[in-house]
């Protein structure tokens, strides 16, 4: 199970292409507030966000990269799922207080310890979605930089549990859509995940019987 936890959080810790240091100038602390503001502005909006999505998984110690394809589907009010569409099949999938995870045929409802677990990583994905992530100061120090066409944001964890698995995350918001289109994890092995996003829908209807996996 720890390692099925290990595993989920490498992958929702989403990422993407790196860009290089000198594209993006660190924005003065006196207009943070103000592009936070712009940020959870738009992201208020946002009632559903589906998108396909690319996985890229380097670890140091081995030459070929692991890449897998999928979907996410968010919706409002605790309502998330995430889909690997290779063989074999895994989802991981929430509905308000209740977590499920299918791998191949085989449906699972989180009932045991990892429950805490599961919830947080969910709660990060959703909150890198929805702009919220920018309040939780708790567990992460936060640096916000600029380039003409996206926000970077550098998450570095404070949180004792979060610091196990990683060093920092780094999300890559689009300036026009202010949406968080790649991620970047860091772990404390320094293998990294990617994940770039792409055929992004906004506000379209969603069933939520979606979030709903049944044995």
């Amino acid at each position: 199970m720890k390692k099925t936890v290990i595993f989920i959080l490498s992958t929702f810790i989403f990422s993407g292409v790196l860009f290089a240091q000198a594209d993006y100038k660190k924005i003065p602390d006196t207009q943070v507030p103000a592009v936070i503001k712009e940020i959870r502005s738009k992201t208020a909006q946002l009632q559903t966000v589906s998108s396909d999505f690319v996985q890229t998984k380097e670890v140091s110690v081995l030459k070929e990269k692991s890449v897998l394809k999928g979907v996410m589907y968010y919706k409002k009010e605790k309502q998330f799922r995430w889909e690997y569409t290779a063989n074999p099949r895994f989802i991981f999938a929430q509905s308000g207080s209740k977590i499920y995870t299918q791998t191949g045929d085989s449906v699972r409802v989180i009932k045991d310890n990892s429950v805490r677990l599961y919830e947080e990583i969910s709660k990060l994905v959703q909150s890198s979605i929805n702009g919220s992530i920018f309040e939780n100061q708790k567990d992460f120090s936060i640096l916000l930089e600029k380039n003409s066409n996206s926000y970077r944001v550098t998450l570095t964890p404070k949180n004792r549990n979060l610091k196990k698995f990683i060093q920092k995350i780094t999300l890559v918001i689009d300036k026009k859509e202010m949406l968080a289109t790649q991620f970047v994890m860091l772990d404390q092995n320094g293998d990294s995940t990617t994940i770039q996003f792409s055929k992004m829908k906004v506000n379209t209807p969603i069933d939520n019987q979606l979030f709903i996996l049944k044995k």
